[in-house]
């Protein structure tokens, strides 16, 4: 598992089952925090994670001082050999409020007893890499994305930049 840094202890963690307007307000705070990026609002969150048909996701907002903060979205896939892995399909808070995030990993891995491996991805560049790494995360294979552009108006310097992006697995439905 992961190693943990010591998070905010101002910043209370919860299972969600339904995505209420705290998840609005979560999103229209860290919207301007990358140029490119999947809109994680309530609607988001609900059709990606809790009315998911393929997947069993869990859900877990972060709080602090009765504010949204982020949230994680995660499942466990039970191998036929009786081994757990579970899944960070995304984690989504402000780039520098590490300490939600912190949260939110600490959270996870101790909700998971018996788990013997948290897997996620993340675009090699952005914030969310760094973090991971930091946390001991380690890389394994990678993937890559292309894009067609479909018009001639696009920023393209911009975009390839990973810097300006803020993308998890769940944007591209493999994990």
């Amino acid at each position: 598992m992961a190693v943990l840094a010591a998070h905010d202890v101002s910043v209370q963690v919860r299972r969600v089952s339904q995505a209420g307007p705290e998840f609005d307000v979560l999103w229209a705070r860290c919207k301007d925090d990358a140029r490119f990026t999947v809109i994680r609002d309530r609607r988001w969150v609900q059709w990606r994670f809790l009315e998911c048909v393929s997947r069993r996701y869990e859900v877990r907002l972060a709080v602090r001082a009765g504010e949204p903060v982020g949230y994680a979205a995660f499942y466990v896939q039970e191998s036929p050999g009786g081994r757990s892995c579970a899944y960070l399909a995304e984690i989504s808070c402000m780039r520098g409020d590490v300490g939600a995030r912190d949260a939110l990993l600490a959270d996870l891995v101790a909700s998971l007893p018996g788990v013997e491996r948290l897997s996620t991805l993340a675009v090699p560049g952005t914030s969310t890499y760094r973090w991971l790494r930091r946390r001991a995360f380690l890389t394994r294979k990678a993937f890559q994305v292309q894009m067609v552009p479909l018009s001639a108006n696009l920023p393209l310097d911009a975009m390839r930049d990973p810097a300006q992006w803020e993308l998890s697995g769940a944007a591209f439905d493999v994990i």
